[in-house]
C-alpha cells in the first residue's frame, strides 16, 4: 500500500489502473480536507483489520466515513469513489 497526499501521483495511479497495470493499491487523502490526525487513524485501521489483498488493485480515498449503529462503530469507505468498507 501506498499513502500519498499528491493528486499527480492518484492521476498515475487511475491511469495505471485504467491502462490494466498493476498497482499495489493506494489510498488517497486531499491535502486541505483530511486532517494528518484523521490520515493517521484511518491508516491505523488499515494496518489493523486491513488485509493486502483488500488494498491491491484500487485507490481508496480518505477519510472514512464513521456513523454509529446498534452500539457499535463502523467505518464505511467513500462510495463517491468507489471503495468498499475493508474486510468486505
Amino acid at each position: 500500500m501506498l499513502f500519498t497526499r499528491d493528486s499527480d501521483l492518484l492521476t498515475e495511479a487511475s491511469r495505471r489502473l485504467r491502462d490494466g497495470q498493476p498497482l499495489v493499491g493506494l489510498v488517497y487523502a486531499r491535502q486541505l480536507h483530511v486532517t494528518i490526525g484523521q490520515c493517521v487513524r484511518d491508516l491505523e485501521l488499515i494496518a489493523t483489520v486491513g488485509e493486502p489483498d483488500d488494498l491491491a488493485g484500487r485507490v481508496h480515498h480518505l477519510p472514512f466515513r464513521r456513523w454509529h449503529s446498534g452500539g457499535s462503530d463502523a467505518i464505511r469507505a467513500n462510495e463517491r469513489h468507489g471503495t468498499l468498507p475493508l474486510g468486505q
